[in-house]
């Protein structure tokens, strides 16, 4: 991901890669803030106050080494990206690994429904939902790892979900999500939570 190489980069290789962003599911996604309806005061405070933070976004930017090129789709790049040889404690790199075969989302998806439902509901919850409950639903708190849902709910695991994410749970937390998505994702999103839940059997 972009701005953790960036940072690895800038700290540990001191900056001698150029770090070239890509694009895909859960790599880069648009980001916004919410304001509640009676709050037109506010959201007009921070519209404002936006452009002027531009300077400082770009030093904090530079600061902690945001890769600032466009990205690109693996496999459209005219001619592969040489990176610069490595020294010190990356020498452990030393030996290339083989190079393996680009896969696009669009080619599995042509044979596979589910697979595109399945992109599309990681896509979103890595964009909304990844903040608390981990990228990819990896989340070493039980207590909000998505993994675990099968293990706690069992049959009800399904019904679960759906009263959770209209209703949500305000006490934990967990906001009610009814006006913001479709059901059509809200299936996309139980689809992907499908592929990743814990073989555990006990609790």
């Amino acid at each position: 991901w972009g701005p953790v190489a960036g940072w690895l980069n800038k700290t540990t290789y001191e900056s001698r890669f150029r770090i070239q962003p890509v694009e895909g599911a859960g790599l880069s996604w648009d980001a916004a803030i919410g304001f509640a309806r009676t709050s037109t005061q506010l959201r007009d405070q921070i519209d404002a106050a936006l452009p002027q933070l531009g300077p400082r976004i770009a030093e904090l930017a530079a600061k902690y080494g945001l890769p600032s090129d466009p990205p690109i789709r693996l496999g459209a790049a005219p001619s592969p990206i040489k990176l610069a040889s490595l020294a010190g404690p990356a020498q452990i790199l030393r030996q290339p690994a083989a190079k393996p075969p680009v896969i696009r989302v669009s080619d599995a998806n042509a044979t596979d429904p589910s697979a595109e439902t399945m992109t599309v509901g990681k896509e979103i919850f890595n964009g909304t939902c990844a903040h608390c409950h981990g990228p990819d639903a990896v989340q070493a708190e039980r207590r909000i790892d998505l993994r675990r849902l099968r293990i706690r709910y069992g049959e009800d695991m399904r019904d679960k979900f759906w009263t959770t994410v209209h209703e949500g749970r305000p006490s934990k937390g967990m906001p009610a999500w009814r006006e913001v998505f479709t059901d059509d994702q809200f299936e996309s999103i139980y689809t992907f939570l499908l592929t990743v839940q814990s073989p555990e059997t006990t609790n």
